[in-house]
């Protein structure tokens, strides 16, 4: 791939952002002037404006938004847009790797032509320290261009830092989007953007209960949330929210044996979360790609503030590569947390060990076999419910929400009460 032509690599991004419109919200600092014609400069313009009215830049709508300005002929005609569209052989995988290559063909083109402006009569009219202040200030804005605003001094935004620590002061011990729950707040501060979250806990334990739980209290704060369920379909998750919304048995709801009163109260409750900003996506077969795109869409559509995925492995094949391809998700998923500055919460199950310990209680440990996981999470939760091994139990009800990792706070273990018939977390 490194030996491709800075041309065909201009190319080729613009053929991936019409194949996968969702891409222009991941360009990694690459713009327009970078572009080696005009021609290109002007095709990617247009795609960016696209995305900044809340679009996608498909091959449709970006011609008949070039039609519509009258700059048809500034793209190259339909004939270029067609020819750019008509590659298959093109990966999406590929798109860094083509972006890199032409950001480094701008750099050498720009370095090129600066230094080609220097000669002995140039260097005699304006002085060697003029010149060399040039050349400093050019080689400077290439420096920028290669970091892509990523490396700052102190000074350019500690000021910034202060604000926002003082604007906390309004809301003490709430950083983030609160959990739902005041005691998780006050050691995490709740959903605070950039944040990778892991949730392990074995079967039963209630990961996908406290994630019902959590969204339906983000949507009654009008907070925007979705949830990519590669277990259960949408259906399953909005019975689980009328019977928690409703306090009527899941067991009852889905066996339909219900009454008259029952069936009233599920009605209304269903239309008044009929427009609540919660959205399920229960694509079964999803893949991380797959997983980012969306995200990347209803973040910038519908300002999504945070991600919930259950579970983890899912989203990886069973094979002797699971390791590090969940390393490579994980990974993945705190980057876009901290690119979109969203908050990702991601299910994990854990290992299956833990079922032969006396004490079944989730460690740090137990996550160890799962790629980078635990490097990658800035907080690390481990669910645990006593009765759902030992039905002698003095702790019947109890969910153990144990933080094995917090990067900036505290650990510890904070008790919830947890309802199995209706799915129900509250403080204990």
């Amino acid at each position: 791939m490194s030996d491709i032509f800075p041309q065909d690599a201009e190319a080729a991004v613009l053929t991936l952002i019409l194949k996968n419109p969702d891409s222009i919200y991941n360009l990694d600092g690459l713009k327009p002037y970078m572009m080696s014609s005009n021609i290109n400069s002007y095709l990617l313009t247009t795609m960016i404006n696209i995305g900044e009215i809340n679009s996608l830049p498909d091959v449709n709508l970006v011609l008949n938004f070039v039609s519509h300005h009258g700059k048809l002929e500034a793209i190259g005609g339909k004939e270029y847009l067609n020819y750019l569209y008509s590659n298959d052989k093109l990966s999406i995988d590929n798109l860094p790797e083509y972006i890199r290559i032409v950001k480094n063909s701008y750099k050498t083109r720009s370095f090129l032509s600066s230094i080609q402006g220097i000669d002995l009569e140039k260097i005699q009219q304006k002085g060697i320290d003029n010149v060399l202040s040039e050349m400093k200030e050019t080689l400077d804005k290439l420096s920028a261009d290669a970091g892509d605003g990523h490396t700052a001094s102190i000074g350019s935004f500690i000021t910034d830092v202060y604000k926002e620590i003082e604007g906390r002061t309004i809301n003490p011990g709430i950083r983030g989007i609160s959990t739902g729950y005041k005691r998780i707040d006050l050691v995490t501060g709740g959903y605070s953007p950039g944040d990778f979250w892991v949730i392990g806990g074995r079967p039963g334990q209630g990961k996908s209960s406290f994630v019902i739980n959590t969204i339906n209290f983000c949507s009654k704060n009008n907070i925007p949330t979705i949830l990519f369920s590669k277990e259960m379909n949408r259906n399953s998750i909005g019975e689980r929210l009328l019977a928690l919304e409703t306090g009527i048995g899941l067991s009852d709801i889905r066996l339909g044996r219900l009454t008259d009163a029952e069936k009233k109260a599920l009605k209304n409750k269903s239309e008044e979360i009929l427009n609540s900003p919660i959205y399920i996506d229960s694509n079964f077969s999803a893949d991380i790609y797959y997983i980012e795109s969306v995200i990347r869409k209803f973040a910038n559509f519908y300002g999504t503030k945070v991600i919930f995925i259950d579970y983890l492995q899912l989203l990886s094949e069973r094979d002797e590569n699971q390791t590090a391809e969940l390393g490579r998700i994980s990974k993945k998923l705190k980057l876009l947390s901290e690119q979109l500055g969203i908050c990702t919460v991601a299910l994990s199950q854990l290992n299956r060990e833990v079922e032969h310990r006396e004490n079944k209680r989730p460690m740090l440990s137990d996550l160890r076999q799962c790629g980078n996981i635990e490097e990658d999470a800035d907080i690390v939760i481990g669910l645990y419910r006593d009765e759902y091994y030992n039905k002698e139990t003095r702790a019947k009800g109890i969910l153990e929400f144990n933080i094995l990792k917090h990067r900036n706070g505290p650990i510890g273990l904070i008790t919830l009460a947890f309802s199995e018939a209706i799915v129900s977390i509250t403080n204990e």
